[in-house]
């Protein structure tokens, strides 16, 4: 392992680098994002969240959860539906291919 300057910080940011590699690998093999799994996670014990909860939770914008909302939901991770009484508001739910 290469560290830069030999110092901790560059140990870290080493080790960082190589976990990223290891898991894109993982992902691209399951066919996800690398940001999907926070998702993922936080929708296994927080199944039928509102979509605004699940921005906050996992410290996204609200943009980009409906952006990667839209790509879990084309390839069957997951399913929204419209909240009662409220017509801008979703409820995001794991299909059992999200379970997976």
């Amino acid at each position: 392992m290469r560290m830069k300057n030999d110092t901790l910080i560059g140990a870290f940011f080493a080790v960082g680098g190589m976990n990223r590699r290891r898991a894109r690998v993982y992902f691209n093999a399951v066919d996800i994002s690398p940001g999907q799994p926070r998702i993922l996670r936080y929708l296994d014990s927080h199944d039928g969240c509102i979509q605004r909860d699940l921005a906050v939770h996992c410290h996204l914008e609200p943009a980009s959860v409906t952006s990667v909302l839209g790509t879990m939901e084309n390839k069957g991770y997951i399913v929204r539906t419209p909240v009662e009484n409220d017509k801008r508001a979703q409820r995001v739910w794991l299909t059992e291919k999200g379970r997976e």
